[in-house]
């Protein structure tokens, strides 16, 4: 199985866009990519807490944590790193 990482960094650098990193996430686009990409690929994926992540994904009152997404809909396609000041 082939890995395919994306770096928000690199794609953010690349356009020159700090914007990018924050919105990426709550774009509904990207979190119907990510189900789909675990329903393939993740057993254990929680697809009844993806459902309620996705039916909010577009409202203005959404503000996905990408803690709260892994934790709830026990992904694995998604890892978090702290860098820089975040030490």
């Amino acid at each position: 199985m082939e890995v395919l990482i994306i770096s928000l960094i690199d794609m953010a650098t690349s356009q020159m866009e700090e914007h990018i990193i924050i919105k990426w996430p709550i774009l509904k686009i990207t979190i119907e990519y990510i189900g789909e990409w675990e329903l393939l690929f993740n057993p254990d994926f929680n697809y009844t807490e993806f459902g309620t992540i996705k039916n909010s994904a577009g409202s203005n009152n959404f503000v996905p944590s990408v803690k709260q997404w892994i934790e709830s809909t026990n992904t694995i396609d998604i890892t978090t790193k702290v860098g820089g000041y975040g030490k």
